[in-house]
């Protein structure tokens, strides 16, 4: 399964319980690195943390926990999985939905 087709079915499953049945209600978006041509998940809420409105967001990408569990890769590419460095700039977040 490609990038583009695995973020299109997360995003469809994050969005298949009706926001009402969410604690709290997420949404979800495609996140696109066009150096890479990559696309990937980014989830986001809005709950309050003392009393103050914050939009906590994470973004998925199953590229590494590809490499690092079904290909065995770890010693190859290290620890660390961060959503943005030098290999993850992500310039697009695109609301999709089903045409």
């Amino acid at each position: 399964m490609f990038c583009q087709e695995l973020t299109h079915r997360s995003i469809e499953a994050f969005h298949a319980p009706s926001v009402l049945a969410q604690s709290p209600p997420v949404a979800s978006v495609i996140a696109f690195d066009p150096r890479h041509r990559h696309n990937y998940t980014a989830v986001a809420s809005v709950t309050r943390r003392d009393g103050e409105l914050v939009a906590p967001i994470a973004f998925l990408d199953y590229t590494h926990s590809t490499l690092y569990d079904d290909l065995n890769l770890r010693g190859v590419l290290g620890e660390g999985l961060e959503a943005y460095n030098s290999r993850h700039r992500a310039r697009e977040l695109a609301w999709w939905q089903d045409r």
